[in-house]
This record gives C-alpha cells, sequence and structure tokens, in this order.
C-alpha cells in the first residue's frame, strides 16, 4: 500500500509557498501530526471502518440475491470449483479497500483549509 506514496513524496516537486527565509524554523519539540492532520486520520479511518463494516455484514444482502454465513460458507464450490458468493463478496471488500485508500492518498496531497483542490 505505500510505494505509490512512497513514489508521490518521492517524484513530487517541492512546494515552497508561504516558506521564506524570514519565516521562523520548525524546533525539535513540535509534533510531527498536527491537529489539520489528526482531524484528517481520524475522519478517514471512521469513513473506512464505517463502509467496510456495512459491506462486510450486510453485503451479502445487498449484492446477492441469497444471503449467506460468513463463517461456514466455503469460498469455493467442493463440485465444480467455482467461486462462491462468499468469494465474491470477499474480492468486492479488498477492491472497495483499495480504492479508498487510493482516495485517502490523493486527499492528504494538501493540508490547507484555503486550497481543497488536491490536484493543484
Amino acid at each position: 500500500m505505500d510505494i505509490l506514496a512512497a513514489i508521490a513524496l518521492g517524484t513530487e516537486e517541492p512546494r515552497f509557498e508561504g516558506c521564506s527565509s524570514e519565516s521562523p524554523r520548525i524546533s525539535r519539540k513540535d509534533s510531527l501530526i498536527d491537529s489539520v492532520m489528526w482531524r484528517q486520520i481520524l475522519v478517514m479511518s471512521v469513513y473506512q471502518l464505517f463502509v467496510m463494516l456495512i459491506l462486510i455484514f450486510f453485503g451479502s444482502l445487498i449484492f446477492f440475491e441469497t444471503s449467506f454465513n460468513l463463517v461456514t460458507e466455503p469460498l469455493r464450490n467442493p463440485i465444480d470449483h467455482e467461486g462462491t458468493d462468499r468469494l465474491k463478496l470477499n474480492t468486492i471488500l479488498f477492491y472497495t479497500f483499495i480504492l479508498m485508500n487510493l482516495f485517502n492518498q490523493i486527499n492528504c496531497r494538501s493540508l490547507d483549509k484555503e486550497n481543497i483542490n488536491v490536484f493543484d
């Protein structure tokens, strides 16, 4: 998950908006994560937990005609080895998690309250 973030940080040009030679230096005692970062971390984690829990427990009712037990339903049909609805739900969960993290990665590029355009 962190490879794309590392590539983005390593290839993006540094921004010097608001930085000048007169600006005060950052102290060693200052925290690395400020209140805006904590807000984004907490809001995104609550959002991801909410969406994933809804899909885990109600995904069988949302996406499939018949519901199934998440624990006892096998991943593959023992007769023809086709994927069951549980395997399909696991795939939906995985792709949902990946897309939410990709959105989070793009959304966290800008922490300014004034500039909400992350593609700027």
